[in-house]
């Protein structure tokens, strides 16, 4: 009973989200667009990090010897370019996308679960599906990153600032969609027995 509970409670929860997610990622997008198209300029933030010689740390009653993983956030306006929009609309749409598809799988899946059907073969599919996109949306995130320090150069080059881009590996994305993968298999695995069970009656 508990059970359906919470199957009940987490469904309703992610059409909720489904549900906010589409107006709210297109009223984001039409900003996005009239931002790159109409304003005609957009502000860029950038995570670097940033050397210890930036700052006085050493006071008369203390001193540091070393300063390590000083990291902050570089905000600034950058000159639209066409490789510039390219990067911002795949970017977005990108996120938009994997995101939207990740809610529209987990519906799906807890569909079935309210229908009493969790080892259905759809459910392996789904579940392998929303492992992809999270693994995509860690490789958007390096790809972003990558970007950013190509930029930073760009912005900082001659200023004098040794400030660089950090690079973001996405670890914990990657990490939950391999557990996630892991899950489909297990899904798949539960399928099979069920197949055979029912094949042997």
């Amino acid at each position: 009973m508990a059970n359906k509970r919470l199957i009940s409670f987490l469904g309703t929860l992610v059409n909720i989200i489904w549900w906010v997610a589409l107006p709210a990622f297109s009223l984001l997008f039409l900003v996005v667009l009239y931002k790159l198209f109409i304003d005609g300029n957009v502000d860029w933030d950038i995570a670097v990090n940033i050397p210890p010689n930036d700052f006085d740390f050493n006071k008369p009653s203390y001193r540091f010897i070393a300063i390590s993983g000083i990291e902050g956030k570089l905000l600034f306006n950058v000159v639209l370019t066409p490789l510039l929009i390219f990067v911002a609309l795949v970017l977005v749409l990108g996120t938009f996308y994997l995101i939207l598809a990740i809610v529209y799988n987990l519906r799906k899946i807890f569909r079935s679960l309210r229908a009493g059907e969790p080892f259905a073969y759809e459910n392996f599919a789904r579940l392998q599906r929303i492992g992809f996109f999270v693994l995509s949306l860690a490789v958007l995130d390096f790809g972003k990153s990558l970007f950013n320090r190509y930029l930073l150069q760009q912005h900082f080059w001659g200023h004098g600032k040794d400030y660089s881009a950090k690079l973001s590996f996405g670890v914990d994305m990657i990490l939950i969609g391999l557990v996630i993968l892991v899950l489909a298999e297990i899904f798949r695995h539960g399928y099979k027995l069920k197949t055979e069970n029912e094949s042997f009656i």
